[in-house]
């Protein structure tokens, strides 16, 4: 797994700086409201199972665990983006 990530740092590096702007988003922006920092949640759901997808696929061949950050980036893709949009919020 070190060697996967190793290999695939740039996708890693660039999953954990969006999820700093997500966090730095949410505590600067003392206005936006729990239905906005749902939605930029669930799109950071996407853009992290895209990620996770990427490696998956430019992962050497070699890699016995390409199924599973497959699986898990297809899940965080569409399954838990779906539930943060669809779902809604009491007011």
């Amino acid at each position: 797994m070190i060697r996967l990530l190793a290999h695939n740092w740039r996708l890693v590096f660039l999953r954990g700086v969006v999820a700093i702007l997500l966090g730095s988003v949410a505590l600067t922006w003392p206005t936006i409201t729990v239905g906005e920092l749902v939605l930029l949640f669930g799109s950071y759901l996407l853009l992290d199972g895209v990620f996770t997808i990427g490696v998956a696929l430019n992962a050497p061949p070699d890699v016995h665990r390409v199924m599973t950050l497959l699986m898990e980036g297809l899940i965080l893709a569409f399954r838990l983006r779906r539930l943060t949009t669809h779902v809604p919020l009491a007011s």
